[in-house]
């Protein structure tokens, strides 16, 4: 179904974002500039002006010989709709320097989000259950393996609400990639640690993978495995079948 005309719209520099859907909006931006240093203390005054957040910074400084050839690397987080300000600003701004070349990407996350809502309320409801469950055994076997079921409940519930709070936080605070160079510079686009930056987008696709895995087995598994605990515990307490029952 199309957009109705009474939804609001917001724009981010080429970006027209539906405002109720929640997207993900990540920049990158490269900088030319007189002076690496100069410019880097001029940003964080802009960036902080603006309510943002400087996460990390690199940069080499001009050579002992004089050349002009500092660089830097930037990234800031900043609420979506102060991104086209702040980089007016840092634009200019003639302290900085001149934006070369800019360029913006959208994720929309909307069905992403409200999917983990749902899984994550189904395994709280799950585990609500098993305390009850527990609450009433009284054989030590069927408290044990409750305990245990409660737990790996317990760790997806924790994965999930954590990745979710990832995705919500990309959401709430746009990422902005800054590259400033000194002319005769070599333009510094990628991570200037490129092992440490893999090991980075290594981790972080594990983590993607695992909170992935945890919460597809929590939206499918509830009801089975719950099923698979009540039936060893009636199991266990159901007489053998044609054995005579003693009393006490």
């Amino acid at each position: 179904s199309g957009r109705s005309p009474e939804t609001p719209l917001l724009s981010s520099g080429s970006l027209i974002v539906d405002a109720s859907r929640q997207v993900i909006i990540d920049g990158d931006a490269s900088i030319r500039t007189a002076d690496v240093a100069v410019a880097l203390r001029r940003l964080q005054a802009l960036v902080d002006s603006r309510g943002g957040l400087i996460t990390s910074i690199s940069s080499s400084t001009a050579s002992e010989e004089g050349e002009a050839n500092g660089w830097a690397s930037m990234v800031i987080r900043i609420e979506p709709n102060g991104l086209d300000a702040l980089l007016a600003d840092i634009d200019s701004d003639e302290s900085i320097g001149s934006i070369t070349s800019e360029s913006r990407s959208a994720q929309d996350v909307t069905e992403q989000l409200i999917e983990f809502d749902v899984r994550i309320e189904n395994l709280r409801d799950s585990i609500d259950t098993v305390r009850r469950i527990m609450s009433e055994a009284v054989d030590i076997g069927d408290v044990v393996l409750l305990e245990s079921e409660l737990n790996r409940r317990q760790t997806e519930l924790e994965v999930m609400l954590a990745r979710r709070a990832d995705i919500a936080g990309r959401v709430a605070m746009a990422t902005l990639h800054l590259h400033l160079y000194e002319p005769g510079a070599p333009i510094v686009i990628d991570d200037p640690h490129p092992i440490i930056a893999g090991l980075g987008d290594g981790w972080s696709a594990m983590v993607s993978s695992l909170g992935t895995v945890a919460y597809a087995s929590a939206a499918s598994s509830p009801l089975i495995a719950l099923g698979l605990v009540a039936l060893i515990i009636v199991r266990r307490r159901r007489p053998a079948a044609g054995g005579t029952t003693r009393s006490v």
